[in-house]
């Protein structure tokens, strides 16, 4: 696997610890707010990453 790959599941693990940090918290707005600005950041990084398995989006 590439190194790009490798920053890709780093960068996607990320994205599921933050899913799971915002499903846990719903009554803090300001905690919402700020996971979901990293979390599309964190989408735009991904999709530029076309090179890589977007399997992983279905585990």
């Amino acid at each position: 696997m590439s190194r790009e790959c490798l920053h890709f599941e780093k960068l996607f693990y990320l994205w599921r610890v933050l899913s799971t940090l915002i499903s846990n918290k719903l009554t803090d707005i300001h905690h919402i707010q700020c996971s979901y600005t990293i979390f599309n950041t964190i989408l735009l990084i991904l999709q530029s990453q076309a090179i890589c398995n977007f399997n992983l989006f279905c585990m």
